[in-house]
């Protein structure tokens, strides 16, 4: 079971990728795209705090080489923040395709929706 997240340095930014873009979804709210999150180089110090915060395990990569490691050991949330990421992540595609969905049905329907929406909540 991984218990660490792997920020890698590739020039100007810094990534993770798979099961650590999740968790950095989970505690930063940033998007991933093509399975990794990016970010550059001077928010490091900001993530790191977060991670920190949070109690989750973290390793920063720079030329193939560890440079620096947190090890909260059995305190460590790393689980926690990555079903946290992989939940959110699942929500937000549910969102967009239901956006998409209503986006190609005549305004007829979408009215129909609505209405119904709005009983349900005021009911």
């Amino acid at each position: 079971m991984k218990e660490h997240i792997k920020i890698r340095r590739q020039g100007k930014f810094y990534t993770a990728y798979e099961n650590d873009a999740y968790v950095l979804h989970a505690v930063a709210d940033y998007k991933i795209s093509k399975g990794r999150v990016g970010f550059p180089v001077n928010v490091l110090g900001k993530i790191q705090n977060i991670l920190e915060d949070k109690k989750i395990n973290y390793v920063i990569i720079e030329k193939d080489k560890e440079v620096e490691k947190k090890d909260f050991k059995k305190k460590n949330q790393y689980q926690k923040y990555l079903q946290i990421g992989i939940e959110s992540c699942k929500a937000k595609k549910e969102e967009e395709d239901l956006i998409e969905k209503i986006n190609n049905l005549p305004a007829e329907k979408v009215q129909q929706i609505m209405e119904f929406v709005n009983q349900v909540i005021y009911e």
